[in-house]
Order: structure tokens, then sequence, then C-alpha cells
């Protein structure tokens, strides 16, 4: 129990990647709405999500805000960047959707399902934070009220992941009181670009409930499965277990 901490260091030290590389691109915005953006914030957050099932994850993520002049006022863009995610090996819930061959195998993984995840995970921290904000409420009047738009919603959140992408996933050594698993995920660098999937949701207050309008943007490219991300996922420290996924188109439908 004493070496819980050293590992947890270790796995926080060691297995970072370069998102500010990997992601970079995806996450620019127009100059005029860059110059309005604040620093982004690293931030490491511990619970459960109503997509988690119940189970206690630690999701890392960076996130800035940014005032875009839209249809005649102010509106806040909440940009989200999307670092990592560790699931404890007891979160069977999460973990049997994620990984197919789960126990025994995590080199392959359900990447609709964990598009799904992400989007659940930054879907509920948007609602969250809108929900201490004073903004107008939606068109119309509870409880039909009209779905928020951009030109008529004055908070959205925004996150980007790249198209054509890989994961780094790493295991905790099974000796550890509650293994862990470390997802993260990192853009091919086959092509000088390799395109974004592009996700905003536009938020609403319809007399208490919270409306959400959602809209995808995907680029149209061809990914390179044949470009390997093995050298760019660090090296696991002694112990731990580590799987790459090689480069695929991981937008989704």
């Amino acid at each position: 129990m004493a070496l819980l901490p050293v590992i947890v260091l270790l796995l926080g030290i060691m297995l970072i990647p370069n998102y500010l590389f990997s992601q970079e691109d995806c996450n620019e915005l127009p100059e005029e709405i860059e110059e309005t953006c604040t620093d982004w914030d690293f931030i490491p957050v511990t619970r459960s999500f109503p997509i988690t099932s119940g189970c206690t994850i630690t999701f890392n993520y960076w996130e800035r805000e940014c005032t875009e002049t839209y249809c005649g006022y102010e509106r806040t863009i909440k940009q989200y960047r999307f670092s990592s995610i560790d699931i404890p090996d007891n979160c069977y819930a999460v973990l049997n959707q994620l990984f197919p061959g789960w126990p025994d195998d995590f080199g392959t993984i359900n990447n609709n399902y964990f598009n799904n995840l992400i989007d659940g995970i930054f879907l509920q921290l948007g609602r969250d934070d809108f929900s201490y904000r004073d903004d107008p409420p939606c068109a119309g009047s509870p409880p039909y009220c009209s779905m928020p738009e951009r030109c008529n919603s004055k908070f959205e959140i925004r996150y980007s992941m790249p198209k054509c992408r890989a994961y780094c996933i790493y295991k905790t050594p099974s000796t550890d009181p509650v293994p862990v698993l470390r997802v993260s995920t990192i853009a091919c660098p086959n092509t000088p670009y390799s395109g974004c999937c592009q996700h905003e949701k536009y938020f609403c207050n319809c007399g208490g409930d919270i409306f959400v309008t959602e809209v995808n943007t995907f680029t149209q490219v061809t990914c390179n499965p044949f470009a390997e991300p093995e050298y760019l996922c660090p090296a696991a420290p002694p112990g731990f277990e580590r799987e790459y996924i090689p480069c695929a188109d991981a937008c989704g439908d």
C-alpha cells in the first residue's frame, strides 16, 4: 500500500504525451476569437458521470473560455480539449463496452463507444457550467421552448478530436489495490493535415430545463492505417502494460 502514491505519480509524469502537438490544429479558432481566449487550464476531475453507469473515473482535460460576437451580440464559447481518461479495473460497465476483449485483451477498442463516452462527459461538464450562468432563456415559453441555435444561444461548448487518430493505452500493475487503465489519443502524423471531428453544443434554459442542440462537423479525409503510432506512445514504466491501437478514421457516423 505504501507504494501506491509512487505508482500514481509515475502514471501522471511518464504517461502524458504532448497534447498541444497532437490536437492544436483542431482546437485553433478564427483569429478574432483567439484574441479573446483565456489561457488553457489543465483540469483533472475524479467523479462519476451519467454515461459511466455509476463508476468513478478520473477525466483529464484542458479548458479555456473565449468570446464571439455573432448575430449582433457577445456569446461565450467554453472550449475543451481531451487529455486522457483513467478507468479503474473494477469499472466493468465501461471497460466491457470500451474493450471487446476485456479483461483478457485491451488491444482492440470500440471507437463508437469511446466517442460517446467522451461526448457524454463533455456534455455533462457543459451542463454543470451552464447551470451557474445567468444567461437569457430559450425562445418561446416553457415547456414549449425552441431549441437553441448559434444565433440565439449565448453559451456553447466546443471540442475537437483528430479525425485520423490512434490510441495509447496503459494499465497499472495488477498488484495495485485497484489497477487503473489510462486511455489517451494522438493525431496520426502521416499527413500534414489529418482532419478534425468538431463538436459544438448550444445551450439555453427553458423554465429550469436545459435544452441543448448538437452540431457535429467532420472533415472528409483519408487515413493511412499503416502510420503506426508506436514511437509516439511513451514507454511504459516497469510493471505497467502498454497497448497502442493503429491509426484509423475515428470520428464515427
